[in-house]
């Protein structure tokens, strides 16, 4: 082991990370333990003679795991909530965008990293980029799958009816703006 004359070499925060990092995929753990200890803090003392000086710890460990999975769940219901606000006050640049996602009916385009309309959906968390490799050209932008849901369900957010959504051919084309003229 390297310890040094300060203790162990590890860092409080490498040991938080460790254990927090995945807990966002651990949701399940967490209301078992939420429902485990708050159960075993409202159980009669007789029947939990051992832990009774463990109480406190049980109601703890339930708090904070309540507390934690509400703030999970707001956060990722703040995120969708955001996300369905900007679809509903896009410009009309941004909006035929998207749409040729849902006429096409697909999760990811290809556009120039100068094209305006997409900066900005990928700015407001609508649109991504499918890569860490960002390019001047020819970028993967993907459409967030909670977004590609939503407008599924109400595409005439982007002027498109029900039936026309998958309706076009799928297009390969660059949308940058030099690009769109030539390829269509």
């Amino acid at each position: 082991m390297n310890e040094s004359a300060s203790g162990p070499s590890w860092k409080a925060v490498d040991f938080a990370k460790q254990i927090f990092l995945g807990v966002s995929d651990n949701v399940p753990f967490f209301v078992a333990l939420a429902v485990a200890t708050g159960l075993l803090s409202l159980a009669p003392s007789k029947l939990l003679s051992f832990a009774k000086d463990w109480r406190w710890l049980f109601a703890g460990l339930s708090l904070f795991a309540i507390i934690y999975l509400s703030i999970y769940r707001w956060v990722r219901y703040y995120s969708w909530r955001q996300a369905v606000w900007q679809l509903k006050h896009i410009g009309a640049d941004e909006r035929e965008v998207l749409r040729e996602y849902l006429l096409e009916n697909k999760s990811c385009g290809y556009f120039d990293m100068r094209h305006g309309p997409v900066a900005t959906l990928i700015g407001k968390g609508i649109l991504c980029y499918a890569s860490g490799l960002i390019w001047i050209r020819d970028n993967a932008v993907g459409i967030q799958p909670y977004v590609m849901n939503y407008l599924r369900k109400h595409p005439e957010l982007v002027g498109v009816k029900k039936e026309e959504i998958g309706s076009k051919e799928l297009s390969y084309s660059l949308g940058s703006p030099e690009n769109s003229q030539a390829h269509h």
